[in-house]
């Protein structure tokens, strides 16, 4: 009995959220069949692919690893995506190639990305530039907040070296942990915040590349 008045409870439910669709039942019962998302950009299956990640000098200064870091982390979460943007991609460098082909070569620093990207020898360049990172709050300096901005550009290099930008979008936000305060948190610690950014930042990306479940709705 138990079990029918649920059923039933909750087909009351779902006929008056179709009948009242303004109302705030309509609101719940949508959000509890919210699916996947599709991803913005789904032209990296089949194609061999490289992360070349830039940061701000000044980000660089306090945080020497972040390039690599966030390219380990992008790339390693496409690998193991299960979406069918995912299959068939190759990576034929690991990312700390990049890194260090910049490093040798400090005057493509300030080329176009686009005139960067046939040299790697891939097809696919997923470009990312970190404008803003941090592990402290701005309001409160003993308080731990990661927070990040990036943009993202999708370089495609065709067989010729000719190349368009696929994708490309501006002021992607990153925090960690997800529901922290504005005024932050105590006794996290720099270097697990740095961490968990990093890994924000990367599962931001991710999302705009493949094809990912919705997250619930989180209270404020």
């Amino acid at each position: 009995m138990k079990n029918l008045r649920n059923i039933l409870g909750f087909s009351i439910l779902l006929f008056i959220a179709a009948t009242c669709s303004s109302c705030g039942l309509a609101s719940i019962a949508g959000k509890a069949f919210e699916g996947n998302t599709n991803a913005m950009y789904a032209g990296l299956k089949g194609q061999s692919v490289g992360i070349l990640v830039w940061a701000d000098r000044g980000i660089m200064i306090d945080w020497g690893t972040i390039q690599l870091d966030l390219a380990n982390s992008v790339q390693n979460k496409l690998v193991s995506s299960k979406a069918g943007e995912a299959k068939g991609m190759s990576w034929p460098y690991p990312p700390a190639s990049y890194v260090k082909y910049m490093r040798d070569h400090p005057g493509l620093e300030s080329a176009p990305i686009s005139e960067v990207a046939p040299k790697f020898g891939v097809s696919r360049v997923i470009y990312i530039e970190v404008q803003n990172f941090r592990t402290r709050s701005q309001r409160e300096l003993e308080l731990f907040r990661g927070e990040a901005t990036m943009s993202l550009k999708i370089i495609e290099v065709d067989s010729s070296g000719g190349t368009k930008v696929g994708f490309t979008e501006d002021n992607i936000k990153a925090v960690f942990p997800p529901s922290v305060p504005p005024d932050g948190l105590p006794n996290i610690g720099d270097n697990k915040t740095y961490i968990g950014t990093v890994e924000a930042m990367a599962t931001e990306i991710v999302k705009r590349l493949v094809t990912h479940e919705n997250e619930p709705a989180r209270g404020n």
